[in-house]
């Protein structure tokens, strides 16, 4: 039988880096994404638009 690691300990720090490598990437992504939703729904706040009949789009303004 062969043996590709001499020692456990290195792999275990090899697997170790790689699970804190991925939780680190995903939660960069997440809050990336959270970010992007967050900055998406504000901007569609200050906006609204109506569709005509004819297909075309019509921005509607708000008047206090």
């Amino acid at each position: 039988m062969k043996t590709y690691y001499k020692n456990i300990y290195t792999v275990l720090k090899l697997n170790r880096f790689i699970v804190l490598a991925l939780i680190v990437c995903s939660l960069l992504s997440n809050i990336f994404a959270l970010w992007m939703a967050f900055s998406t729904h504000k901007k569609a706040l200050n906006n609204a638009f109506a569709i005509n009949t004819d297909g075309s789009i019509i921005p509607l303004k708000l008047v206090t």
